[in-house]
């Protein structure tokens, strides 16, 4: 009879059986320590899986371990698996049951886990053990703060901002429970305690813009004031909240909205049944109805809060239909997609800005096909039910494509029913048919400014509208009466109407001298083709010094002597479509700008923005930078972004400029970084290799390329807002003309030109304070040497370019 042998017990680690090893012989307390930093490397650096195995072998030589059952947790916690965290830190507290920092892991377990009262009772039991461990006030104000518990949280809050006093993240969060309970005076004085954590300097710039903002009530500019200084904390959130709080006092505050639409670009939102979420969501939709606020960063937000991120099922589902018919069936019948494609602020952010998200992208151009190929099977017309649910997606589908410049790809199958729509179109007008929705399906494929016979037929069934408005003739057809004159109008002005004022203005734009270079001619042209960038609303600034926009953009560093005259005269050397002169126009106060570029369509487009705006201290001229000498005046300011590195010689451009700046005068220079455009340089090689050509269908077949490749850095352009527009694309990666620098060689144009580095500017990829903690001998952050070896490290830092602030040496 065969001997019964015991089974060995399994333990689990992250839910997963695993057998139980004997223990080994004793190994050296210091192994151990060895074994448990070497699994903190592996961990800090995103090695999971390294650093779990690691923690396993020194529970293998320790049983029950403590800090290697704490990790492992850390690490359970990290894989969304509450449930075996708990288990692991239950682990180390019956190792070592004073160990504060072990009760709060595992309250962070529970409160992962929604069990809110045993998370409170643990945290409750880390502050009991260690009076001077911070995390558990934080984690249990903010269990109290998710469960409406206001009162708790404040008090958990106040004694601990009593026991930590340099602290500024307890006088943030008190802050935070104040404004949810409607409390801003409460919230305010809090605020100013956070000021006292602020660097001079930095509080300095900060009184600027609150002296300059213009608002007459007090509570929305103290909402205001809180919101900034969230900001200023990475609050992102809760400063979103405090603007639109503020719009709700004063709907005209734009600065509010401004500053809104910068917060709302974070990840973390506000949950759907709360009275936040629909503030937020309300004040997004104002802030998609203006023009003078940037709308790019809002992208992410009205995705989340149109509830097109909660219906990745139903589109799944719609593109698992083979058939156009069959889709088109699913999406007017499918209620959960149809309302987030439909939704008003989905809507109106196609009408406003660029969708910068390949699923999104996905789905639009699905959606656009199957309504090109049942207007074309069918002869024209869909069912009622269709027009009625679907005219205002592909009018939105019309406005996203003018300012997307047509990138998304056309498949052989639609480009033949588009050569059949155009003539079906015609046919319908003058069979006085209805022919506005096919109309919109095709301006949803190219501009009508391009199709001279459907531009005529658009204005004319204008007319005709008019005409009927004012008019009691029933002798006038009324399938020629669009039901939806704002729908119609809108497409017609930015099809038409606007392109057409561009035209007029061109004549009119003052040349310097004829442009010779052929380099200048070659770059000119792609301007001319694809004027760089489109777009509809600009993050306009509050009016301030040059001196004071200086000192902010190259903060940490504090430079002396910085003088501008009040009526300061600035260059801005390569304006484009009209972005940087207008932000100039709004941001320097007592300044008048001369903007100069080589496209007159891109000098014209600018011009009209400008117009529209009611910014009209701009002169716009079309020269070339190496002719400006012509110019006989020198600046107090030049600024020439992302231009130089277009020339044939950059240096030769960059010396022209510096002879026209005056004595002590400024200039703001951009330039590509060799190091963070390793995959536009990939992307070129690409377009080399497989002959793709500068024109739309290139563009097109390029994007294809990318979006298909396994190459992660080629892949890597998909997170670039370039990627998502004809234009920008192809200023991106089909330049005619592209030099790029290294901080070795800034340093060496600095030396040249005998220029004072003052400082790069920061941006979204740029932290500099990160630079600071890294190099804290070095505190202005003026060290190029410093940041030659930081870009090393964070070759993504400088993504878009080297942006930095340089001073003449010397008299000219």
């Amino acid at each position: 009879m065969p001997v019964k042998t015991k089974k060995r017990k399994k333990t689990k680690v992250f839910g997963i059986a695993q057998k139980k090893k004997a223990p080994q012989e004793k190994v050296r307390a210091d192994e151990v320590l060895r074994l448990l930093g070497q699994g903190a490397t592996f961990h800090s650096q995103g090695h999971l899986l390294q650093a779990k195995e690691t923690y396993l072998t020194v529970l293998h030589h320790v049983p029950g371990h403590a800090d290697a059952n704490h990790m492992l947790g850390l690490l359970a916690l990290q894989a969304e698996n509450p449930n075996a965290a708990i288990d692991l830190f239950r682990n180390a507290i019956v190792s070592n049951p004073k160990e504060a920092e072990y009760y709060n892991s595992l309250g962070i377990a529970f409160k992962d886990g929604q069990r809110p009262m045993e998370a409170s009772i643990n945290f409750k039991k880390a502050m009991a053990l260690n009076t001077n461990y911070k995390e558990p006030y934080l984690h249990l104000a903010a269990l109290n703060i998710d469960s409406g518990d206001f009162s708790a949280a404040e008090h958990c809050l106040k004694s601990a901002a009593d026991c930590f006093q340099d602290d500024a993240q307890f006088w943030l969060r008190l802050s935070i429970v104040y404004i949810e309970k409607g409390d801003i005076e409460g919230a305010y004085s809090n605020i100013v305690k956070l000021r006292a954590f602020y660097k001079k300097g930095y509080a300095e710039f900060y009184g600027i813009e609150l002296d300059v903002i213009g608002v007459s009530n007090e509570d929305a500019k103290k909402l205001y004031a809180i919101g900034r200084v969230f900001e200023d904390f990475k609050e992102q959130r809760y400063a979103s909240l405090c603007f639109a709080k503020a719009i709700v006092i004063d709907p005209d505050f734009r600065f509010s909205y401004e500053r809104f639409s910068r917060a709302c670009s974070s990840n973390k939102m506000f949950d759907a049944d709360s009275d936040n979420y629909r503030l937020v969501e309300k004040t997004l939709l104002a802030c998609l109805e203006r023009n003078d606020i940037g709308l790019d960063g809002l992208v992410k937000s009205v995705l989340f809060y149109s509830g097109m991120e909660n219906v990745d099922a139903e589109i799944n589902a719609f593109h698992s239909k083979k058939g156009s018919e069959d889709a088109l069936v699913y999406l007017i019948t499918n209620n959960a997609l149809l309302n987030a494609l439909t939704a008003p602020l989905f809507l109106l952010l196609l009408n406003k800005t660029i969708i910068n998200d390949i699923a999104i992208e996905t789905l639009l151009c699905r959606v656009r096909k199957i309504m090109l190929l049942a207007l074309y099977s069918s002869g024209g017309s869909v069912c009622s039910l269709v027009e009625r649910h679907l005219l205002a997606l592909v009018a939105a589908l019309a406005h996203q494509g003018f300012w997307n410049e047509y990138v998304y790809d056309v498949s052989d199958e639609e480009n033949t029913a588009l050569v059949k729509l155009k003539p079906l179109i015609i046919e319908k007008y003058r069979n006085q048919d209805e022919f506005v929705l096919p109309l919109l399906v095709l301006a949803g494929y190219q501009s009508l400014d391009t199709c001279p016979e459907l531009k005529d037929l658009v204005l004319s069934a204008q007319r005709c509208n008019s005409t009927m408005a004012n008019s009691n003739n029933n002798m006038i057809n009324s399938n020629l009466i669009i039901d939806n004159n704002e729908m119609l109008d809108s497409i017609i002005k930015l099809h038409i109407e606007q392109p057409a004022r561009e035209r007029e203005m061109a004549k009119n734009i003052r040349q310097l001298s004829k442009i010779d270079d052929v380099t200048s001619t070659l770059v000119r042209q792609q301007y001319e083709e694809n004027p760089y960038p489109r777009w509809a609303s600009i993050q306009q600034g509050y009016p301030k010094p040059i001196e004071v926009q200086l000192r902010m953009d190259v903060y940490p560093n504090k430079p002396q002597n910085i003088v501008v005259a009040k009526s300061s005269r600035v260059l801005i050397a390569g304006c484009g479509t009209g972005k940087q002169p207008i932000q100039c126009a709004t941001n320097y106060a007592d300044s008048s700008l001369l903007a100069v570029d080589l496209s007159l369509a891109s000098l014209s487009y600018a011009q009209r923005q400008a117009k529209s705006m009611g910014v009209d201290k701009i002169e716009f001229m079309q020269a070339d930078i190496l002719n400006l000498v012509q110019l006989n005046e020198r600046f107090d300011v030049i600024e020439s972004m992302g231009v130089l590195h277009h020339m044939k010689d950059p240096l030769k451009g960059l010396g022209v400029l510096v002879r026209l700046l005056k004595p002590g005068g400024l200039m703001k220079i951009g330039l590509y970084s060799e190091l963070a455009r390793k995959n536009v340089v990939r992307a070129r090689e690409l377009i080399s290799e497989k002959n793709f050509s500068a024109t739309i269908e290139g563009i097109r077949a390029c994007r294809q390329a990318i979006m298909k490749s396994s190459d992660s850095v080629l892949q890597s352009l998909m997170q670039w807002p370039d990627f998502y527009s004809s234009s920008m694309l192809r200023d991106l990666i089909f330049h005619t003309q592209e030099h790029r620098f290294t901080i070795h060689q800034l340093r060496n144009i600095f030396e040249m030109f005998d220029l004072e580095f003052l400082g790069f500017v920061s941006n979204s990829s740029l932290d500099k304070s990160n630079y600071v903690q890294q190099y804290p001998q070095d505190p202005g952050a003026l060290s190029l040497d410093n940041w030659q070896l930081y870009e090393e490290i964070h070759p993504d830092c400088f993504a878009g370019m080297y942006k930095f602030w340089v001073r003449q040496r010397k008299t000219n």
